[in-house]
């Protein structure tokens, strides 16, 4: 077995294949969400800004993640 064909099946075995949406990024973007609309609310109620800079942080992460995958070759 080769060294490329090992590869092309990590990348398989892991779930790193064209066409498939990455769950971290899912779980990034939907933990931003979450903790933003909590953030919002809790700028309003005026209990402090931590879940808003939570939600930014998140998505701050999914933004990273979709630059690796980029880079990575593997979505385009």
């Amino acid at each position: 077995m080769s060294l490329k064909d090992m590869m092309v099946k990590s990348k398989l075995l892991y779930g790193q294949t064209r066409g498939r949406i990455p769950i971290m990024l899912v779980m990034f973007l939907l933990m931003g969400c979450v903790f933003t609309a909590i953030g919002f609310k809790s700028i309003q109620s005026e209990q402090g800004y931590f879940p808003l800079g939570l939600g930014v942080l998140f998505f701050i992460l999914a933004v990273l993640a979709m630059i690796n995958q980029k880079r990575s070759g593997l979505r385009t």
